[in-house]
Order: structure tokens, then sequence, then C-alpha cells
């Protein structure tokens, strides 16, 4: 009998490419997202959830990966009452359903320079200390997230701004490696207590990256440094004026860290030139 995995997040960027891929691949899955536009098909049941509910009692899998994220709160209490303590009493209520869980976190939880990594870095205290395996992907690329916002820039737009001198360092992977390591993750009982650092093992700086994908789309494209304190102080005055970029001032946090190179030696794929 093929095993069954509940997605949270099932209908986001990351969430709907691992259905499709676990669905091709045999499993039975449990899309939990609070998208009502989500279609149940062969082997796809899909429930209504969002962060804050309990593991649904009636609800039998062997597995859970936790994806969701939800980014309108802005305010750290706000933060910490949706998605760390939400996290949190879905993992409990998870476990003592006897179903193994895995936690999609975020490589920004190791610099805790963000609202968004500190959430995710509490979210893994809690699961180091209940057995639940813990990754840390690097920038997702493909058509979606914040890669494609930067790749739809480098098609458009002859001046790009950037971050300063653009010397911030990250980390990339494609979503479709991404989805097929989480996969040999669900397949594997022994993994480290230490969170999987999940990425293509090559830095890449913000001005390389959006160099690449100019080259990519075959645009010549003028790289213009803004002073970061500019930025801030402009993202600053967008918010009080109740406007909501798709880049905040805890994005631009996010990306002063210094991410950990990847730990993928105890996973067996081959991981791909991350520019898509």
């Amino acid at each position: 009998m093929n095993k069954t995995v509940a997605i949270t997040g099932a209908s986001g960027y990351l969430g709907s490419a691992l259905v499709d891929l676990l669905l091709s691949r045999g499993w039975q899955v449990v899309a939990l997202t609070g998208s009502a536009r989500m279609a149940e098909r062969d082997g796809l049941v899909v429930r209504q959830f969002r962060l804050g509910q309990p593991w649904p009692a009636d609800l039998e899998c062997d597995a859970l990966i936790h994806t969701a994220y939800d980014f309108k709160p802005i305010a750290w209490d706000d933060i910490e009452r949706v998605n760390v303590k939400g996290s949190i009493d879905l993992f409990s209520s998870a476990l003592a359903a006897g179903t193994r869980c895995i936690f999609i976190s975020s490589q920004s939880a190791a610099a805790l320079q963000s609202m968004y990594g500190s959430a995710k870095r509490k979210v893994e205290d809690y699961c180091r200390g209940h057995g639940i395996t813990v990754v840390r992907p690097g920038l997702i690329t493909g058509p979606g997230g914040l890669y494609g916002k930067l790749s739809n820039l480098a098609a458009r737009l002859p001046i790009i701004p950037i971050l300063g001198r653009g010397n911030q360092v990250l980390y990339l992977i494609r979503r479709e490696d991404l989805c097929r390591a989480l996969e040999q993750v669900l397949q594997r009982e022994a993994l480290p207590s230490m969170p999987i650092e999940l990425a293509y093992p090559v830095r890449f700086t913000f001005r390389e990256i959006l160099a690449r994908l100019a080259k990519r789309h075959q645009r010549r494209c003028v790289l213009v440094p803004i002073p970061i304190i500019v930025i801030r102080l402009g993202l600053r005055l967008l918010s009080r004026l109740g406007l909501q970029p798709g880049f905040r001032e805890d994005n631009l946090d996010g990306l002063s860290g210094n991410p950990l190179p990847p730990s993928t030696e105890q996973l067996d794929v081959a991981l791909q030139d991350p520019f898509v």
C-alpha cells in the first residue's frame, strides 16, 4: 500500500511542486491548504487548513511536510503567535497522532538577522528536541518566489538597483531538485539531528545572480548600487503609507546574514546548476 504524506502550504510555490512530484512517484498526498482553488485528483485529497489549527483528528498519514508560512503578519508578536506557536502546535498534535514530521526552514534561520529567520529558528529549536527533521533550503529558483521576481526585473529593466555593493551571499537550489531531495528525506529514517543545509554548493553574490539572470534573458543591464540605508528608509515609508511592496525591510535584513555551506552528503541527489 502506498504511503500517505500531508503537506502544509500545498498550493504555494514549493508545496504545489512537491505535491505534483510525490503524486507522480505513487505517494498518496493530503494537501493542507487555505486555498479554495486547489482541486482534488487521483491520489490527492484537499483539506482546508491554516496555521493555528491543530492536526486534524481524523487524518491518518505516515508523514507531514510543513512548508507553510504566513507572511501577512508583520509585527513580531503576530509572527510569533501565527508562525511559531502555530507550527509548534501543529507538530505537537501530529506527533501525538504518530505522524513523522519534516520542517522546511530557511538558511536565514542560522543568521537570525530577520524576524522571518528568527521565527524559523524558534520552530527549529522545538524540532530539535522532538526528533523532527529540519531542512534549510537555499533560495529556490524557478518562475516564482524572490528568484522569479529578480528574473522578471532582469528581463524587463535596462537599469536595476542593487542592495549596496550587491555583495550579499546566497546559496541557490532548483525547485525540482529540492522536491526530489525531500522525497529522499521522506524515505530515510536515519537522518542527522542537525538541520540539513540543502543547496547547490556554489556561493553567489546578489550582484552575480542579477548578472547571470540578465545574461540568461540575453539582456544588457546596468546594475546601480543604492545605499542600503536609503532602501531601508524607502521601505519604511511605503509601510507607513499602507503600501506592501513585494520586498519588505525584513527581506532586506534576511540578506544580511552569511548562510552556512550546504550539507547534502547524506542524500543521494545530483543538484543541477540552479539558474533556470
